[in-house]
């Protein structure tokens, strides 16, 4: 319908400032978690955008850098890797489904299976670690908090240690889950490549056999208790393939 007047065009585009700015005021206080606004300029992940909901996709168009891309809605998909479980010499690796807008779920794998140059000093593990995600920002980057649980087996001893620890018989990892919160950021420009970091908590059911540390020691005896600390420490490179 064509405007009647210049006061009328004066109007819609006042109208399209203010409801951009409110956009943007929700955004940063966190008062309602709103997605992207369809037609509005705003922020996507911390970066400047226009940003247009089409059916089931959101189109992301970077204002003034020629970046575009498509993220379908229940198909957005991210590999990563933590660089401190590396530096441990433990492989690992971590899967995430966004399946919408804010939400996405993750499954983490850890694996050593070896001695860090002799027997009475080591960190073999193997954890599964399913995650779900809430993220306060649209384009699953910046502010998540998240909440998990793991399954974790461990053989761990350090050379000034009394005690080798692993989980009993082998067979008895330890079972547990708690919170933790991250950011995600990006760090090539087009969304492909970010990184993250994370801290989380939790509780974990344990029962493990004590062995004297040393090469060949003994079974001393096997503990069962509860323990509650810091579960998850990760800065890790993240790769996205939804875009287009």
């Amino acid at each position: 319908m064509a405007l009647s007047s210049p006061l009328d065009a004066g109007h819609m585009r006042l109208s399209k400032l203010l409801k951009a700015a409110t956009v943007c005021v929700i955004y940063v206080w966190g008062v309602l978690p709103v997605s992207c606004y369809a037609g509005s300029r705003g922020t996507c992940g911390g970066h400047k955008a226009c940003v247009t909901e089409i059916g089931d996709s959101v189109l992301t168009r970077g204002c003034g850098d020629g970046i575009s891309h498509a993220t379908k809605r229940g198909n957005g998909w991210y590999v990563s890797t933590s660089l401190p479980a590396w530096c441990a010499a433990i492989v690992n690796v971590a899967g995430e489904w966004a399946f919408s807008d804010r939400w996405s779920a993750d499954l983490g794998v850890a694996y050593s299976a070896w001695d860090y140059g002799q027997s009475i000093r080591k960190f073999r593990t193997l954890s599964l670690r399913p995650e779900m995600r809430y993220w306060f920002g649209c384009g699953h980057r910046g502010l998540f908090i998240e909440s998990h649980m793991a399954m974790i087996y461990y053989n761990v001893a350090l050379p000034k240690w009394e005690w080798r620890i692993q989980d009993a018989g082998g067979h008895h990892p330890a079972l547990g889950g708690g919170i933790g919160v991250g950011y995600r950021f990006d760090i090539t420009g087009n969304g492909r490549w970010s990184m993250e970091c994370a801290l989380g908590g939790g509780v974990y059911a344990l029962r493990y056999d004590r062995f004297a540390n040393r090469p060949g020691g003994k079974l001393h005896d096997t503990v069962s208790r509860t323990w509650v600390g810091i579960d998850h420490v990760s800065l890790s490179f993240v790769y996205s393939f939804n875009l287009k």
